[in-house]
């Protein structure tokens, strides 16, 4: 009886295991960039809950007796309002007054007779600002944020290995845009709120 040569099928690999190992390692480069992202956050809120905060929850409305703006435009094409005004405001039934209160790109151009928020220092009530937030509620607002972009990717990777459909949209997507997106969302909004603190 001739003996019959027999080769083993050669083990290929195709070209959906191949797209399938590399969405599942952007997938998860993409949690491991949204983990930093949200951690950068949380550690910044610390800080600023850790952070005194020169005015406190020490709020008063003001006067605006005189009232002098320019306009500007961002990037974006927005109009802001950069303004020198004399303010006057009551604490405890004494009234105060700052001469050259500066408040930067105000969304509102402020005039005469205007009333606008503010803060004040409970140890020098003469040092005020227009800035309302706290850091207390900023920090609130990035440990949101953090939770957010820490999530959104873990949910995505487990979304897209049981639906083909997302899967498909998902390999189409590069890392690098997921990625310097996930990035740059933490980093613009810890800046701006950085700005919004040292304002």
């Amino acid at each position: 009886m001739p003996e019959t040569n027999t080769k083993d099928a050669p083990d290929l690999k195709t070209d959906s295991d191949s797209n399938s190992n590399s969405k599942w390692s952007k997938e998860i480069i993409n949690i491991i960039i949204g983990i930093i992202s949200g951690i950068l956050c949380l550690i910044y809120s610390i800080y600023l809950f850790k952070k005194e905060d020169e005015y406190g929850n020490n709020k008063v409305k003001g006067t605006i007796i005189n009232s002098l703006c320019t306009e500007h435009k961002t990037r974006k094409n927005r109009i802001k309002w950069d303004c020198s005004l004399n303010i006057q405001y009551n604490i405890d039934n004494i009234q105060y007054s700052n001469n050259n209160f500066k408040s930067d790109n105000s969304r509102k151009k402020y005039i005469d007779g205007d009333s606008i928020d503010l803060r004040y220092n409970a140890n020098d009530k003469t040092k005020i600002t227009d800035n309302t937030f706290t850091n207390k509620t900023l920090a609130i607002i990035l440990i949101i944020a953090s939770i957010f972009i820490i999530v959104i990717p873990i949910m995505w990777y487990f979304l897209v290995t049981k639906n083909k459909t997302l899967a498909t949209v998902s390999s189409s997507l590069t890392v690098a845009g997921a990625g310097v997106g996930v990035g740059t969302i933490s980093t613009a909004g810890i800046g701006a709120i950085g700005k919004v603190i040292n304002r």
